[in-house]
């Protein structure tokens, strides 16, 4: 029963220090979705990658216990650039943390441009960025041209650092 799989599950789970590992049947409505479901959350402290080992432990865990069955994670760490600034670099060619952040922002997610009005209920939002074979690789965003007020162009390179770096899909 489902209540049995619930205290095998509980049972089966270790104390993990660095995580606390909720486990919860959803409530009301018709069945949809998993009969239980269970919540890996980190603590003040626990980094992602400790956060992800913790996961994906419970996932592995779980697909041991009989009666359990469709056991997946939907945690992922997904790419993501960082980008800081560089405020004295900046100054130099007369850019803003604000135009770097809005230059790296119309690359990557565009700008609206507007509606065409096809006449009657028939409009069409108009979205201008940068084709995606110039937005998708990091070398692409570390070489987006800015014009600074002092009417030089630079790179975003040379006016702010840029990281690759990895972040849950989910943070609540």
């Amino acid at each position: 029963s489902l209540v049995e799989i619930r205290r095998a599950i509980k049972d089966a789970i270790p104390p993990m220090p660095d995580v606390i590992v909720n486990l919860r049947s959803p409530k009301e409505g018709p069945p949809v979705g998993s009969p239980i479901i269970i919540r890996v959350l980190g603590r003040d402290n626990t980094s992602l990658e400790m956060l992800a080992r913790r996961a994906d432990q419970v996932e592995q865990l779980l697909r041991t216990i009989p009666g359990t069955f469709d056991v997946k994670s939907d945690f992922r760490l997904r790419p993501e650039f960082v980008v800081k600034p560089n405020r004295m670099q900046a100054s130099l060619f007369g850019v803003t943390a604000e135009q770097i952040g809005i230059s790296i922002n119309f690359a990557l997610e565009g700008v609206d441009a507007g509606e065409v009005d096809f006449g009657g209920d028939d409009e069409i939002d108009l979205r201008i960025r940068n084709q995606a074979a110039d937005r998708d690789q990091f070398e692409d965003l570390t070489n987006l041209p800015l014009l600074g007020s002092t009417g030089k162009r630079v790179i975003i390179e040379q006016v702010a650092d840029v990281q690759r770096t990895r972040s849950a899909n989910i943070i609540r």
